[in-house]
């Protein structure tokens, strides 16, 4: 409701991609480990509000306590809104695994949203928001856009590449003014 409010547009990895100007106020909603709450809360108020945003699939959690089941995942992934995109399925720091490990698990996330979706994932979620040079290569070698948790500084369309997009956490507990800072720090 807020963002509606004040003039934001959601958007979606794809609508970034496309090289196509975006609206002023663009803002990509992410999901990160598809957690039951973004089906049973979530999903309801997207639907609701007409927001679009990205879930970041973590494979081997899909079904298991509290994560969403792939049927429900496949209902939101069935709706324009919705974006399903890939992700690490394990809380491995990517700065210790091998190129081989890596490629793998990157090669797995990829082919598990493409077989759900028929669309190949064109974002990536780094793990735990770590990365060092060689993961960050080569994930970027594979996708357009690669994301990773910070409170450092929003993704800046006249500068960044897509290689590394940093993100704000927001969760129920974050103050409205907090949530709104973020928001007027975005470019």
């Amino acid at each position: 409701e807020y963002l509606l409010d004040h003039g934001y547009t959601t958007v979606l990895p794809s609508e970034l991609s496309e090289g196509k100007s975006l609206p002023d106020r663009a803002v990509m909603i992410t999901f990160d480990g598809c957690y039951s709450d973004v089906y049973a809360v979530a999903w309801p108020i997207l639907k609701q509000y007409n927001i679009k945003a990205t879930l970041f699939v973590w494979p081997d959690f899909l079904g298991q306590e509290n994560r969403i089941t792939e049927a429900q995942l496949k209902e939101m992934a069935s709706s324009d809104l919705i974006s399903v995109q890939a992700a690490m399925e394990t809380y491995t720091l990517l700065d210790y695994l091998s190129k081989e490990e890596l490629a793998s698990i990157v090669d797995r996330a990829k082919s598990y949203v493409n077989t759900l979706t028929g669309r190949a994932p064109i974002a990536f979620a780094y793990s735990v928001g770590s990365i060092n040079t060689a993961a960050k290569d080569y994930c970027a070698s594979q996708f357009r856009f690669c994301v990773r948790r910070s409170s450092e500084r929003p993704y800046d369309t006249s500068k960044d590449d897509g290689s590394l997009i940093y993100r704000y956490t927001i969760v129920r507990e974050t103050p409205l003014e907090v949530f709104s800072y973020w928001l007027s720090k975005a470019k």
